[in-house]
């Protein structure tokens, strides 16, 4: 590279440590304004008029709540789910613990998680909110009324009580007996059956159920990977906890509805838990989906690190309920409450898989999504051999060099014969120099003349983005490398930061595969093209970039086809010489050549055929 091009290189790459110091900064300062902020006090005649209950620490109100006439003693009944599957694994044991406030789903505990060797307790989901899973809602109520259990057995609880509008509800909550034990620990059917005891008709498009909450797990997930989803006729949309953020010229969102026309299902999640809420029965007309955001404080990987998120609480419209005295609406569910595991979710069925939102990645999503579910699905297989998650992508990675082997060789001796090109190129640029135009039509002439396509050297590149991005979409929601370690690396789902200097994190395989990808740069024959040498100058720092604060896995991936590429290359410089051979051109027809075969094909015979002689007539004889 020139003097220009290293004045370039370093600007850049201390623009990048100067804009993730910055990013950190602002994060802290974000942190402890959000901590120092008063509390705004309402007055007891506001309580009165509005009263609304919050999570522990949120200043959000996701409800206004309905009082019970008297103060109901909370209780708390427990189902886990053990089921075991294989010959010699065995599930993750989910405890499941109901409430009769509400008549739900207090809180999911996940008594196996690999987190919980970090933490004080298991992992829980729902347990920012005081709402119970299950809790039915009127408008922008939600109650929280006690309910009496009726029937309880080892995997099902029944419940029965009082709520909106003067009807009595009963919700059963049931372990799924499922075929494929992969996954049962994490599905359960949730029954509700709305009956009017006394007089007059309930008709109204007002009740819902509140389905849970969920937000970032750590202070380092992204909060644009939580949000809430549904898939309607075979069609999914994602919408990111970011967007409960006024921008510019909007202020920050109380809520976010859609009105669905039967959902296969909704769903609220973070990067690696979801709760999806199938519909079964009873859902008639338009459902309304809800989502609000919840102020929640989570924990960092260092001391110190926490910092407030947002969460997501999500609601489901019930569409029209009509309850005559003497009737009932009866309405069936599936919830899914468990891990993002692709192949997992897709042994669940009912479409749980597509959670993943493998496709909702701008531009590229419909190219990418189908390498993100192959790459999941050779990860797993080659995993059940390899044990580790680490020599899996390993693996995996050196089998897609192999198959693009051919490719890149062939690539290869395109740029070496670019670079035999070098002396007559420069020859065009100083003959035509004050002629751009010609100099580029001369250009072409003389890959033309011998052969050469000035992209081919970048093929193998091109090709390998979207597999790129197919992991990177892969790895984003792979819960099943969440505390996956690899030699160094504790967490493979998790940039494998080893200290911090200056608040900056130094993150060691996002900078080894920096340097094999200059090196593999370096030594790669260099092309007669200045927009490819500006290309492959400037993308060792546009990975950097891509992959220094993301799953280390995704630059084990990249580090480890890097290093094969050294290789490669070296094995292809030993390789003998490839020569330059200028094509022969193909002589143009004179005209009159161009006249003597449009005759001969008038005559419906080749070029090279004579003509064919008339027959010599016999002599007529007299008699």
């Amino acid at each position: 590279m020139d003097r220009k091009a290293w004045i370039v290189v370093i600007l850049c790459g201390i623009g990048l440590i100067a804009n993730m110091w910055w990013s950190s900064e602002q994060a802290k300062k974000y942190a402890e304004q959000q901590q120092n902020q008063p509390q705004v006090e309402q007055t007891s005649e506001e309580a009165e008029t509005n009263p609304v209950i919050t999570a522990p620490g949120s200043s959000a109100a996701p409800a206004e709540v309905v009082k019970p006439e008297s103060v109901v003693e909370a209780q708390e009944f427990e189902i886990v789910a053990e089921t075991g599957y294989g010959e010699d694994k065995e599930a993750e044991r989910v405890k499941y613990v109901f409430t009769n406030i509400g008549g739900g789903l207090a809180r999911i505990e996940y008594l196996d998680d690999p987190s919980n060797k970090h933490t004080n307790g298991p992992k829980i989901v729902n347990e920012n909110s005081n709402f119970a899973i299950g809790a039915l809602t009127f408008g922008n109520d939600i109650e929280r009324g006690g309910y009496e259990v009726v029937a309880q057995g080892e995997r099902f609880i029944e419940f029965r009580g009082n709520t909106f509008q003067g009807m009595v509800a009963t919700k059963r909550y049931e372990l799924v007996e499922a075929t494929s034990k992969e996954g049962a620990n994490y599905r359960l059917t949730v029954k509700v059956s709305l009956e009017l005891p006394g007089e007059g008709v309930i008709t109204t498009d007002s009740i819902g159920m509140f389905f849970g909450e969920i937000g970032p797990e750590i202070a380092e997930e992204g909060v644009q990977l939580s949000g809430f989803g549904w898939l309607v006729d075979g069609e999914t949309d994602f919408t990111s906890a970011t967007k409960f953020k006024g921008g510019m010229f909007s202020d920050d969102r109380d809520e976010i509805s859609e009105t669905l026309t039967n959902p296969t299902w909704v769903a609220v999640m973070n990067q690696f838990y979801a709760l999806v809420l199938s519909p079964t029965s009873g859902l008639e007309g338009d459902a309304r989906l809800i989502a609000r955001p919840v102020n929640v404080t989570v924990e960092g990987r260092q001391p110190g690190d926490a910092k407030d998120v947002k969460a997501v609480s999500g609601y489901l419209g019930l569409g029209s309920v009509n309850v005559a005295p003497g009737t009932k609406k009866d309405f069936e569910f599936e919830l899914y409450a468990g891990p993002k595991n692709y192949e997992m979710l897709k042994k669940v069925g009912g479409e749980r898989q597509l959670v993943m939102f493998y496709d909702d990645m701008p531009v590229i999503g419909f190219i990418a999504a189908p390498f993100s579910r192959l790459l999941n699905w050779g990860m797993h297989k080659i995993q059940t051999v390899s044990v580790n998650y680490g020599i899996a992508i390993i693996c995996i990675t050196l089998l897609i060099r192999i198959v693009l082997w051919p490719l890149y060789a062939k690539s290869q001796k395109t740029m070496k014969r670019m670079s035999k090109l070098a002396p007559m190129m420069q020859e065009i640029r100083e003959k035509y120099a004050d002629d751009p135009q010609k100099m580029n039509m001369k250009t072409m002439e003389l890959y033309r003349d011998y052969g050469v396509s000035p992209m081919g050297g970048c093929l193998p590149m091109f090709l390998q983005m979207p597999i790129f991005f197919g992991f990177y979409r892969m790895l984003q929601y792979a819960a099943e490398l969440r505390h996956e370690g690899f030699l160094w690396v504790p967490d493979l789902s998790q940039p494998d930061t080893l200290d911090h200097v200056f608040g900056f994190p130094i993150n060691v395989l996002p900078l080894l595969m920096a340097v094999t990808m200059f090196i593999q740069m370096k030594i790669t024959p260099k092309t007669t093209d200045n927009a490819q040498q500006k290309i492959f100058m400037f993308l060792p720092f546009v990975f950097l970039i891509i992959c220094y604060n993301f799953a280390s896995a995704l630059a084990l991936y990249w580090t480890t086809q890097n290093i094969f590429s050294i290789g490669q290359t070296w094995w292809a410089s030993r390789q003998p010489d490839v020569e330059l051979v200028k094509k022969p051109k193909k002589k143009r027809p004179s005209l009159a050549e161009l006249q003597k075969q449009r005759a001969a094909m008038s005559q419906g015979r080749t070029v090279d055929e004579e003509p064919k002689k008339p027959k010599k007539r016999q002599p007529r004889t007299g008699g």
